[in-house]
């Protein structure tokens, strides 16, 4: 009786699952398989249309889909326990319905294996997952982009341009910088793909925002910035492989943790990140839109995100690291459900609700013009074990909202907060006349989105202590 009094607490307004389809060169290094432990985990957040294992520049021309089955295997173990924690309309899907959406690409290097006679299950699966519906599907690439590639030349072959574009609207792309010619090819042959990727030479992965996720102890980037201590090997042994008997396949990294885990982390509806929002930033990273002429996102930077050593950092980095207590702590929550039936045996998200909103997956969005008075009310949060929340915070997340690289082209918000509400005044016309003048003319990639950004975050008092969040987005009427 009790679990089902509390699971009748989790039961709040939930948004439709993004379709996701993974890429992976499993095997080429632990990295891969860290990731894809975490994607299981989460795989209750997600419409899972396929799981493919491809090729890669440091894969070239060999494939591991038994990597994933042996994971998959793993996960059939824990999956009753897993749903346990969730409400009935979130359960996780079972292990055979991931075992039948198992794939493999074609075994040979980027464009080697695209083209006439190159078809594969994956690229089969693939052209058909995003054909079989009007929705989106996010097509998350941890390696080469060959089976995407394969995917869309086998779908030209017998369909006409207007069914290829329609084919080419639906896509959506996250992937790991460039690992292998394919991607370059698709974007060059489609430009009106939506693309998030981070820009740079081949392999020079210093650069990319994606590293932020844990590598600062391999790439030299905001040294004294974030937390290293949550991406050690002592940590993930204490808080992931010896939590549970799915924590145990979890392997010890080579280079970095879970360089391909950002793909997936925007995908997580957790209140804070916004489905196909790249540029409002999230556990996944922040990218801007490079031009009107294309649908490519590329690096963007957070401003004066303040680290372990109390300095100011700016950096594509610190916008995954700055979100690294929440995104470690949170896993780690999810592998103790993992160990266990017992819904109270295990900690919970608390539930943010502001202005009414339960809506755990949606921002709450609110229009106003410049010098407005709103007042958020969040006093409707709750936590789903009867935890007591160890704070609640108001904040303006000003990197959203900037013209250019500096908090001095953002117009700031007045938030004052009292308690579990908080009063926010939006600044005179004056603020946004010479913060947003370039934009409000048109001269912008972004200038179709005028919104200030406000995040509510709020953690429990658990073990380990979890994070919810609630983002409100006023757009402003000039």
């Amino acid at each position: 009786m009790l679990s089902l009094v509390l699971l009748a607490s989790l039961s709040v307004a939930l948004a439709s699952n993004p379709r996701v389809f993974v890429l992976t060169d499993i095997a080429n290094e632990p990295d891969d398989a860290m990731s894809l432990t975490r994607f299981l985990l989460y795989s209750n957040e997600f419409s899972v249309q396929g799981i493919c294992a491809t090729t890669s520049i440091w894969l070239p021309d060999s494939t591991h889909v038994e990597q994933i089955q042996s994971h998959i295997a793993s996960y059939a173990e824990v999956v009753d326990n897993l749903n346990a924690h969730v409400a009935r309309e979130a359960q996780y899907p079972s292990a055979a319905e991931l075992l039948s959406k198992t794939f493999v690409g074609y075994p040979a290097y980027g464009m080697d294996a695209v083209g006439e006679g190159k078809s594969s299950n994956g690229s089969r699966a693939l052209m058909q997952a995003v054909a079989a519906s009007d929705e989106p599907t996010w097509v998350t690439i941890w390696g080469g982009a060959n089976v995407l590639a394969q995917a869309v030349w086998e779908y030209e072959q017998k369909h006409s341009t207007e069914e290829v574009d329609n084919f080419i609207a639906k896509l959506k792309v996250y992937s790991i910088s460039d690992q292998d010619n394919a991607g370059a090819w698709l974007r060059h042959r489609h430009n009106s793909i939506f693309w998030i990727l981070s820009v740079h030479g081949m392999n020079l992965y210093t650069i990319a925002t994606w590293v932020g996720i844990s590598g600062e102890g391999f790439y030299p980037f905001d040294a004294g910035g974030p937390d290293s201590s949550l991406v050690t090997n002592e940590w993930l042994d204490t808080n992931i492989r010896n939590v549970s008997i799915f924590g145990s396949t979890y392997p010890d990294f080579e280079f970095i943790m879970e360089g391909d885990t950002p793909t997936f982390l925007s995908l997580i509806q957790n209140g804070l990140n916004v489905v196909g929002k790249p540029r409002w930033g999230g556990w996944g990273g922040r990218y801007s839109r490079i031009s009107t002429f294309d649908n490519l996102y590329v690096n963007a930077f957070d401003c004066n995100v303040v680290g372990q050593n109390g300095a100011n950092f700016t950096s594509a980095q610190a916008t995954i690291w700055r979100w690294r207590n929440a995104y470690q702590w949170d896993f780690s929550g999810r592998m103790h459900w993992s160990a266990t039936a017992d819904f109270s045996a295990a900690n919970h998200n608390p539930v943010v609700v502001v202005n009414g909103s339960n809506a755990v997956a949606e921002a709450l969005y609110l229009t106003v013009r410049p010098g407005d008075t709103v007042i958020l009310d969040a006093s409707e949060t709750h936590d789903p074990d009867g935890d007591a929340l160890a704070s609640v915070t108001f904040w303006q997340y000003l990197d959203v909202s900037q013209f250019q690289q500096a908090f001095q082209a953002t117009p700031a918000l007045g938030v004052v907060q009292n308690g579990l509400t908080a009063v926010i005044t939006v600044p005179s016309p004056d603020a946004f006349a010479t913060t947003w003048a370039d934009w409000t003319s048109g001269r912008g990639a972004n200038e179709d989105d005028m919104s200030l950004h406000v995040v509510v975050e709020v953690w429990d008092q658990g073990v380990p202590s979890l994070v919810g969040y609630k983002r409100v987005v006023l757009t402003v009427q000039l």
